[in-house]
């Protein structure tokens, strides 16, 4: 992995490759590095060299890369693909990730994709959600055991059937319909007695949240309960995915941003490259707000124009009591925010 300071590096060598007209090179380099540096280089290039870079990346190494991309790059660099490699890129991704990008795309364009996929069941399930809920951000559930399976069943269970999944620490177990009824970390299953049963080493005490929930919600419950993972139902109960911790550090990132926009009244769509008409649409409205609240104070101060010109030496104080009074405020403001946030009060 490239050292995150000296990243403008490789971006330099990778320009250094395309003006050389070194696009093989380029591709080798960009292979060698971190997807997510990968990415993020990719992401800085000019729409052309995009272009002619993903050309040359095979199905599963674009689809590391979009893993790392924020949606909207993924979309751009998306717009490269045609069809059918597209499709190929989607079915390498994680569902969720999946839903994400084709939710940025024209609906047109996002059906036809699912409908050339060879996979699509679990992208359609997640895109059916509201993208800031549990089911919006949740991947497919890992493996499900039963609860009168013995230890040495399960793992034999486990090393044949599940043996691509990605990473988990805690297994679910189910009942016959599919029922949440208990949990057991990957620790208790490795130190239980062969003969033991699932049902002897489970935890029936299962923590888990609707996919109808907000995703703010989710990741205080992870917070809350020291998860990495959490299960996602249904409203019978029925487990239909889980929500990882590393899906829920972009929730909290999304959150925070938000939270600080929500601090100085700025729309949480405002970035620090948006075009001049949208950031005055957005900041607008708060200034003019801002605007009429000074101009109510200046009328106040007005109101004792009299005393003033008699003690001419209170108006030096003025600007020193406008100022303490704007720090207090912003104080105020700053603990309410965040004991909103972290849902200390109520709005």
């Amino acid at each position: 992995m490239v050292d995150p300071i000296v990243l403008d590096d490789a971006l330099e060598r990778v320009y250094a490759f395309l003006e050389g007209s070194d696009l093989d090179g380029a591709v080798d380099y960009l292979r060698q590095l971190h997807p997510a540096d990968s990415a993020e280089i990719l992401a800085e290039l000019e729409p052309e060299e995009q272009a002619a870079i993903v050309e040359r990346l095979q199905a599963p190494e674009l689809a590391e890369f979009f893993e790392q991309l924020d949606e909207d790059d993924m979309a751009e660099v998306a717009q490269h693909l045609d069809l059918e490699t597209l499709a190929d890129v989607l079915d390498e991704m994680e569902p969720d990730m999946a839903a994400d990008l084709l939710g940025e795309l024209e609906p047109g364009q996002a059906a036809d994709l699912l409908e050339e996929m060879e996979e699509p069941d679990d992208v359609a399930t997640l895109m059916s959600y509201p993208p800031d809920s549990a089911g919006g951000i949740m991947t497919a559930a890992p493996p499900s055991l039963r609860r009168f399976w013995t230890v040495a069943e399960s793992i034999q269970f486990l090393k044949q059937q599940y043996q691509e999944e990605e990473d988990f620490f805690y297994l679910y177990v189910l009942d016959r319909y599919c029922h949440l009824i208990g949990l057991v970390n990957l620790r208790a299953l490795i130190l239980a007695e062969p003969e033991q049963t699932i049902e002897e080493i489970m935890n029936r005490n299962v923590i888990s949240v609707k996919a109808t929930a907000d995703q703010e919600e989710v990741a205080q419950l992870l917070q809350r309960y020291d998860l990495v993972s959490l299960p996602v139902v249904d409203d019978n109960e029925r487990l239909i995915g889980i929500v990882t911790i590393d899906d829920v550090v972009d929730v909290i990132e999304e959150e925070a941003t938000e939270d600080i926009y929500r601090l100085a009244q700025v729309s949480p769509d405002s970035e620090i490259y948006s075009p001049v008409h949208q950031s005055v649409r957005n900041r607008l409205p708060w200034l003019v707000v801002n605007l009429g609240t000074a101009f109510l104070a200046s009328s106040v101060v007005a109101l004792f124009q009299d005393t003033i010109a008699q003690a001419a030496i209170l108006a030096a104080f003025m600007p020193i009591v406008a100022g303490q009074g704007g720090n207090a405020g912003t104080q105020t403001m700053t603990i309410v925010v965040r004991s909103l946030a972290l849902k200390e009060i109520e709005p």
